[in-house]
């Protein structure tokens, strides 16, 4: 398996449909996808459980943790891919994502984290603004050590050995 999307779920069930076709489409269909259902109470589990019925690369996984980073580490030390695609319930992702994510990191073996630009849309599915970060390495860098965020965190891709490196996600 190439990439394994990591989706932690918890009362996302209103957009959790939409969100789980966007990755269902992609062009590039080399994934997993480990939905980490994390304690809902909202019906997500169902629609988790009812779009691993009809596809075999979505998988319903139960956190043992409470929280987010805790639900991510668990989806981390349960992928197979050598890639980790970072996605939540509430978000979408175009088409051709997964497929540039990868060609760029395959072709980039120094780099070991991307993200991307990304739209705010409202439940009208109408834009409300825009994310947008540098692109540059050393720009990337330098607002990180600025303290300034740099990534839209559901739209990164990254090594998996990277961030088994790092030690995952601080609980």
């Amino acid at each position: 398996m190439e990439i394994s999307v990591v989706l932690p779920v918890h009362n996302c069930g209103k957009y959790l449909l939409p969100a789980l076709q966007s990755i269902k489409y992609q062009s590039f269909p080399h994934f997993e996808v480990l939905m980490i259902n994390d304690h809902s109470s909202d019906g997500s589990e169902d629609v988790c459980a009812d779009i691993a019925s009809v596809d075999d690369r979505f998988k319903l996984l139960h956190s043992p943790h409470f929280g987010m980073a805790g639900a991510l580490n668990f989806g981390i030390s349960q992928a197979s891919g050598v890639y980790i695609a970072r996605m939540d319930g509430d978000d979408l992702c175009r088409p051709e994502r997964f497929a540039k994510q990868i060609e760029f990191l395959k072709e980039n073996p120094d780099i070991s984290f991307l993200g991307t630009f990304a739209d705010h849309i409202n439940d009208h599915d109408r834009v409300m603004g825009s994310f947008e970060f540098p692109e540059d390495d050393f720009e990337i860098k330098a607002q990180l050590d600025r303290g300034q965020n740099t990534f839209v965190h559901p739209s990164m891709m990254m090594r998996r050995r990277a961030l088994v490196d790092l030690g995952g996600y601080r609980e």
